[in-house]
Parts: structure tokens; sequence; C-alpha cells
């Protein structure tokens, strides 16, 4: 999963499906 994270977070439309992915988990997990 790092190599894809830091392949996400080269680009700019990935980071912004990367911020979304984040919201996703923490309502996963709360």
């Amino acid at each position: 999963m790092a190599i894809d994270g830091v392949k996400i977070i080269d680009s700019d439309d990935g980071h912004d499906i990367y911020n979304l992915i984040v919201e996703r988990y923490r309502d996963g997990t709360s």
C-alpha cells in the first residue's frame, strides 16, 4: 500500500482521491 500511496500523492487528482479514501476510512472506523 505504501507504494500505491506514494503514486497517489504524486498526482493532484490522486491527492483528492486519497483524501476521500481517508475520510471514508475514518467514517468506517469511527
